[in-house]
């Protein structure tokens, strides 16, 4: 059986996957729209968001820790979990911190909704 399914909203700017984008940033709408369009097909117990704060890999723009807190705080009660990715990336985000130090944040941040 598969226990969870991970959803990596981050890689790409926003315009990319959503023609009516307007930020390269990944609005609460749009993190909507993936989770309804999920659940279609499983249980929304078994998605986890993922979250890359900082350096991203292609067109992707971190927009920032509160903005990763805000999106935590929506998706709460909606998806099974949140993880993070490349957390011993040595790489420093936009804030000077590295992503390791951001998803340590983020995870404390998560831990206490």
């Amino acid at each position: 059986a598969i226990d969870f399914v991970h959803f990596m909203m981050y890689d790409i700017d926003a315009r990319e996957a959503f023609s009516d984008a307007t930020s390269p940033c990944f609005v609460l709408s749009q993190y909507d729209d993936v989770v309804a369009s999920a659940r279609r097909y499983i249980p929304a117990s078994k998605i986890v968001m993922g979250f890359y704060p900082g350096f991203q890999a292609y067109t992707g723009e971190w927009c920032g820790i509160e903005h990763d807190k805000a999106t935590i705080s929506h998706l709460d009660g909606e998806t099974g979990g949140i993880m993070f990715w490349a957390a011993n990336r040595p790489a420093r985000a936009s804030n000077g911190r590295s992503v390791a130090q951001n998803s340590n944040e983020l995870a404390a941040f998560a831990a206490d909704l």
